[in-house]
């Protein structure tokens, strides 16, 4: 199906928990591991998956399964697709909560860095820094960004772009942002 056929799908795409029961083709997972399973769960032999672009496996966004082309995560019980692939071991220590966030937030804001083929060194900006843009700011300096300008007017949210590795923050509702991106690169931009 595609997105918005259904109107009968359960909600929800980010999943932690207990694995209940696995089917005879999983190695890797057993009951009772503590997992994660992120917002994209494609089909990993699918040629987008193959491509580089897991998330359109099958189809548009055909990667986004849960409350998409299948029941979503607001469940007692989900089943996961090729689960040596879409789950993930959730290590001792780490909290159920700090886990459902690498989940969607996490890989999301990283991933969008990535597909920003960032320079080495190389200035970037992040426009708004709610969790996914606070994600792509800390993926932006783990990927060897030399500079980053976040785009944001929240004051608490300026405050943790400077945290996760933003430079400069520019506030677009002080400023044209355009004008003053041009300015802190000397024209060049980003």
């Amino acid at each position: 199906g595609a997105i918005g056929e259904r109107e009968d799908i359960s909600l929800g795409h980010e999943v932690v928990g207990v694995v209940d029961s696995v089917g005879d083709q999983v190695e890797l997972f057993e009951p009772g591991d503590r997992v994660a399973v992120g917002a994209i769960t494609p089909d990993w032999g699918s040629v987008a998956a193959q491509d580089d672009h897991p998330s359109q496996s099958g189809q548009a966004l055909g990667g986004w399964k849960f409350a998409n082309v299948k029941d979503g995560t607001f469940a007692e019980f989900v089943h996961v697709n090729e689960a040596d692939a879409n789950l993930a071991h959730i290590p001792e220590g780490v909290s159920d909560e700090a886990a459902a966030y690498c989940c969607d937030m996490l890989s999301t804001g990283f991933m969008a860095a990535e597909n920003a083929r960032i320079p080495m060194g190389g200035t970037v900006a992040v426009f708004a820094q709610g969790p996914v843009g606070l994600m792509a700011t800390a993926g932006a300096r783990l990927l060897g960004a030399g500079r980053i300008i976040a785009v944001e007017s929240v004051a608490k949210r300026q405050e943790l772009a400077r945290t996760y590795g933003a430079d400069e923050v520019v506030d677009f509702t002080e400023v044209d942002v355009v004008e003053r991106i041009l300015e802190l690169t000397d024209g060049e931009g980003v």
